[in-house]
C-alpha cells in the first residue's frame, strides 16, 4: 500500500470513529431531553429556594433523577427563566397534561441576584485558558472561514482557511 492509501485509510478511520461519537452525543441528548420523568415519592408540596441552591440541587428535591431538571422547567409560563429564580421564591409542583411542571407560589421580589446555574468552586477547573477580549481586540482577531477538507468539524491539526493578519510567531486559540 502505498503513502496515500494510508492516509485515505487513517482519514477514514477518524471520520467513522468521529460519525460514531457524534451518534453517541445525539443519543444521550435524545434520551435525556426525552426520558420519563419520575418523581420521588416524598416530594414536598412546596420548596422554598435558598441562597446557593441550583437547579440541580432543586431537581433534586423532586426527581429520582436530578440531571433531568429541563423536563421539569420546561414550557413554564411562571417560571420563563429557571435560572432567574432568587432565595425566597416559593416554588410548588403541578401535572400539566400528565407531566410534572415546578410553578412560582410565591416570589421574593427584593432579592436582586438570581440563584446560580452551578457554583463556580464546581467547574473551575473545567475552566482553563479563559480569555476575555475587549470588543476592539475581538473585531480585530483573524477568524477561520472554513476547513480545508471542506468538512463540518476541524480538530488539532487540521488545516484552516483563516480571514485576517496571522502572525508566524503566535500561538491561536479557537473558540465559538
Amino acid at each position: 500500500m502505498d503513502l496515500l492509501g494510508k492516509k485515505t485509510e487513517k482519514r477514514d478511520y477518524i471520520m467513522k470513529i468521529k460519525y460514531f461519537w457524534t451518534v453517541c452525543c445525539i443519543l444521550l441528548i435524545t434520551n435525556t431531553v426525552y426520558a420519563e420523568v419520575n418523581l420521588k415519592s416524598n416530594y414536598p408540596a412546596q420548596y422554598t429556594v435558598k441562597s446557593g441552591d441550583t437547579l440541580w440541587d432543586i431537581s433534586g428535591v423532586y426527581l429520582e433523577k436530578p440531571w433531568h431538571w429541563p423536563a421539569l422547567w420546561e414550557k413554564n409560563d411562571q417560571i420563563k427563566n429557571p435560572h432567574l429564580i432568587y432565595p425566597g421564591d416559593v416554588l410548588t409542583i403541578a401535572m400539566v397534561n400528565g407531566k410534572p411542571r415546578l410553578q412560582k407560589a410565591s416570589s421574593a421580589s427584593t432579592q436582586q441576584q438570581p440563584i446560580s446555574t452551578i457554583r463556580y468552586d464546581a467547574v473551575k477547573s473545567f475552566l482553563r485558558n479563559a480569555k476575555i477580549l475587549t470588543p476592539e481586540e475581538f473585531s480585530a482577531a483573524p477568524y477561520v472561514l472554513a476547513g480545508a477538507e471542506e468538512r463540518l468539524l476541524s480538530a488539532a491539526g487540521d488545516k484552516v482557511h483563516v480571514k485576517g493578519r496571522l502572525n508566524s510567531d503566535a500561538t491561536y486559540q479557537i473558540f465559538r
